[in-house]
């Protein structure tokens, strides 16, 4: 999934000059919906590598733990 990093004054101000008074969450919504249609701002990366990389060892340490514990409860009988 990708998104966009905006400066929420600009958002604002785009609504302001939009007539956009409301504040309701589907005005928001809408607003901003055509914010990105007609300013077109920069996606912003979901991950960044190195992150996604430390979750992979994360959840190999936690199989591996996983394992251990489950062979220390075997021996243990």
């Amino acid at each position: 999934m990708s998104f966009s990093l905006v400066n929420p004054r600009q958002t604002k101000h785009f609504g302001d000059a939009m007539g956009k008074l409301a504040k309701t969450d589907k005005a928001d919504a809408l607003m901003l919906a055509k914010f990105s249609s007609l300013m077109k701002p920069k996606y912003t990366l979901n991950k960044d590598q190195t992150i996604e990389e430390l979750g992979d060892l994360l959840s190999a340490r936690r199989a591996l733990l996983k394992d251990q514990t489950a062979a220390k409860n075997r021996q243990a009988r």
